[in-house]
């Protein structure tokens, strides 16, 4: 019976890992698409302000996520108090199956510093997605300023 439950907890181990792993890697799959687009016809006035307005807009957005993930610091996560709780107390409740001092005091240390480094992925991930954001706003401000150059 004690084999079987060593089997059945490293099976569960590798199983959770296999499953986060998966998971990490499919988060930092990004969708990128260069387009190329020509326009060489004449604006309209109406055309002229849409795209002049529409070019200040995504300015001030790009402008808006590059502040974002600047104030951003990925080892330092934004964790709120209630997360804060809930880390502490899982890293408590960790201790109770040790059976020493030391493996009780290793495992809620463990426990911690993997909460812990999951916040640190979290905020690494709204770093990324703020600058990939800020990246495609500059790029529609490029663009909506190569159309108004050639009108």
């Amino acid at each position: 019976m004690d084999k079987l439950t060593k089997r059945l907890a490293v099976a569960w181990f590798l199983f959770l890992f296999f499953l986060g792993v998966f998971f990490l890697f499919k988060s930092l799959y990004i969708f990128s698409a260069e387009y190329q687009y020509q326009y060489s016809k004449m604006l309209k006035y109406s055309e002229y302000v849409y795209y002049i307005k529409q070019r200040d807009e995504h300015y001030k957005k790009a402008m808006y996520h590059y502040d974002q993930a600047y104030i951003a610091c990925w080892y330092c996560p934004r964790i709120e108090h209630q997360e804060k709780a809930r880390m502490c107390l899982t890293s408590a409740s960790s201790m109770a199956g040790s059976s020493t001092p030391t493996g009780a005091f290793v495992m809620s240390l463990t426990t911690l510093l993997v909460q812990y480094g999951c916040e640190c992925m979290r905020e690494w991930h709204f770093i990324k997605t703020n600058l990939l954001e800020s990246q495609h706003h500059f790029e529609m401000y490029e663009f909506y300023n190569e159309v108004l150059a050639k009108a």
